[in-house]
């Protein structure tokens, strides 16, 4: 393995790190603030919903229809408090090459946000961590920390899959 190899797979770990660090503090805040009623329903029951999402998905019609109709069917309170979107795209190999595709894809992203009313936070992945974690595929990631649950659906969803989604952030 050569050095630019061994700094990339070091800057992937360290940005997983992160990841998981600011995943984890954000479903252990402190008592208090919950009482205050501070923070949401769903972070106070400590459920978070992470959407890594293929970008190549949005050249696919049904694939996109899918997941519209899906993030529309989630009441307005879960796309605002519980959900978290990740975009994954394939990377060119240059560095010079993934930046400037970074910019299109941030770019198209915006577009898309805009016009299809997301709600929910939506990064990209400009490090490529996301896509081994999702197989390179669309996939909803259920976390609740209480039941030291965490479950994997791959899209597209069948209508059991969603109201199974629904229903655990319902609880």
């Amino acid at each position: 393995m050569n050095k630019s190899n061994k700094f990339q797979l070091k800057k992937k770990g360290l940005f997983l790190m992160l990841m998981a660090a600011v995943l984890f503090l954000s479903l252990s805040l402190e008592l208090e603030a919950v009482q205050k009623k501070e923070i949401g329903p769903f972070v106070k029951r400590r459920k978070l919903v992470l959407m890594i999402i293929d970008f190549q998905s949005f050249f696919c019609l049904p694939c996109t229809e899918t997941f519209l109709d899906f993030c529309q069917s989630l009441p307005p309170i879960i796309q605002e408090e519980a959900l978290w979107g990740v975009i994954i795209y394939k990377g060119q190999k240059k560095i010079e090459d993934n930046k400037t595709q970074t910019r299109v894809v941030e770019k198209k992203l915006r577009g898309f946000i805009e016009a299809n009313d997301i709600r929910f936070p939506l990064i990209l992945d400009s490090f490529h961590i996301f896509h081994e974690i999702s197989g390179g595929k669309t996939a909803i990631i259920l976390f609740d920390q209480k039941a030291k649950i965490v479950k994997k659906f791959f899209f597209p969803l069948n209508e059991k899959q969603r109201d199974e989604i629904i229903n655990f952030l319902s609880d």
